[in-house]
């Protein structure tokens, strides 16, 4: 962007504009995506909000240290969270939302408190088109390409899938231990 502006007069006023906005822009998304493991911590586990702050920051901080210091561990991390969770997560929400927690309470749910009603025609899109797209999305990937993916090799290249996995089951474990004391 920066180089667009340069031929013009104030371009670089602009550009620093511009990339001034965009750092400001990352860190208010940083807090939001911080909010709500700080609001668990506080929630879930009644620790106080200095504490659930320092607890946030420093899973933060150590999941950012290898980004920093490994080749390749940003790409993996972005592959796997962004691409291929991102389709194996819809999934099960979908499959949780309409076949667990009950269609019918889900179509209500979607239709409660609106002015304007979903057309009948989106509780069996939700139900049935969208969860046969993504089943065959994912069968689809895991035939043809998870083979290639996995034979990668480089130390890098699986710390950062045993991390992401790690962290996935840690944070897993802390919710299943948090409902576990709600009961």
């Amino acid at each position: 962007m920066s180089g667009n502006l340069g031929g013009i007069e104030v371009g670089r006023m602009f550009g620093f504009l511009w990339f001034f906005l965009l750092f400001f822009a990352g860190m208010t998304s940083s807090v939001a995506i911080a909010y709500p493991v700080v609001t668990f911590f506080q929630d879930e586990f009644s620790i106080s909000r200095q504490k659930a702050v320092v607890y946030t920051m420093l899973i933060i901080i150590i999941s950012v240290l290898p980004v920093i210091l490994i080749s390749q561990v940003l790409d993996e991390w972005d592959f796997w969270a962004g691409t291929i969770m991102l389709v194996v997560f819809g999934f099960i929400e979908i499959v949780m939302f309409m076949w667990v927690f009950g269609s019918e309470k889900a179509w209500n749910e979607i239709n409660s408190g609106g002015f304007i009603k979903a057309p009948r025609v989106f509780y069996y899109i939700l139900k049935y088109l969208t969860l046969f797209f993504l089943l065959i999305l994912i069968s689809w990937w895991g035939y043809s390409s998870l083979p290639s993916v996995l034979r990668e090799d480089g130390w890098n290249i699986w710390f950062a899938r045993l991390y992401i996995l790690g962290l996935f089951v840690l944070l897993s474990a802390m919710v299943y231990i948090a409902g576990r004391r709600k009961r």
